[in-house]
């Protein structure tokens, strides 16, 4: 009878120490994999796939700044999903950026998109809207009415960002 109490009062440590064993194995599933529920894993995620894939990344967004389109014949590494082009000029297309889509969330108007960009010219904001950046943190804030986002600095001319809507 003492026996069965013993272990009555046991059950709620264990069933605690499993519980937060499973905590532990979400927090380190998302952060190595990057979710907007941890600030700045996804700009880690996307930072460290920049600098494995920066030449291939390179020769798209040359590519794509040279013909004004995202080229169809060159791979796209790790997790990019779709390449655009933001602000691209024939006549300066060095002006513009060339994005690469990574992943997004919800419906529009209650939607986020994260990926990182290419511009020689510097950082700019999500589609290349002409709004005024504002510095935070080691990067830049924007926001056009209720639309907002972040970019900051990956090195070799690309970004991170990521926009609200």
């Amino acid at each position: 009878m003492e026996r069965d109490a013993r272990k009555l009062r046991k059950l709620p440590l264990v069933l605690l120490a499993g519980l937060l064993l499973l905590c532990l194995g979400l927090y380190g599933f998302l952060y190595y994999f990057g979710s907007p529920l941890l600030p700045g894993s996804l700009e880690r995620r996307y930072a460290g796939q920049v600098e494995a894939h920066q030449e291939e990344l390179f020769q798209v967004a040359q590519a794509a700044l040279q013909t004004g389109k995202a080229p169809e014949e060159l791979p796209l590494p790790g997790t990019v999903k779709q390449v655009e082009l933001w602000n691209y000029s024939v006549t300066a297309p060095e002006a513009g950026a060339v994005a690469f889509f990574c992943q997004g969330w919800g419906l529009t108007p209650s939607a986020s998109y994260y990926g990182f960009y290419y511009a020689p010219k510097g950082p700019v904001a999500f589609q290349g809207v002409d709004v005024p950046l504002r510095p935070q943190g080691h990067g830049y804030t924007w926001e056009q009415e209720d639309n907002r986002g972040y970019t900051c600095p990956l090195g070799g001319g690309f970004y991170y960002y990521e926009a609200h809507f």
